[in-house]
């Protein structure tokens, strides 16, 4: 899948699973400002 592939690359994939594994909301959401670029990118490719 390449929204898969969006994710795994080597500059994004740790950012993403750190945002998996945080340990409290206020982590995840801090992480998730972080990685907003690459959702928003790949939610454009998949319209």
């Amino acid at each position: 899948c390449r929204t898969e592939r969006m994710f795994n690359e080597k500059n994004r994939i740790e950012l993403f699973v750190e945002m998996i594994m945080a340990k409290s909301l206020d982590e995840r959401t801090q992480l998730l400002k972080k990685n907003y670029k690459n959702f928003k990118k790949v939610i454009s490719l998949k319209s």
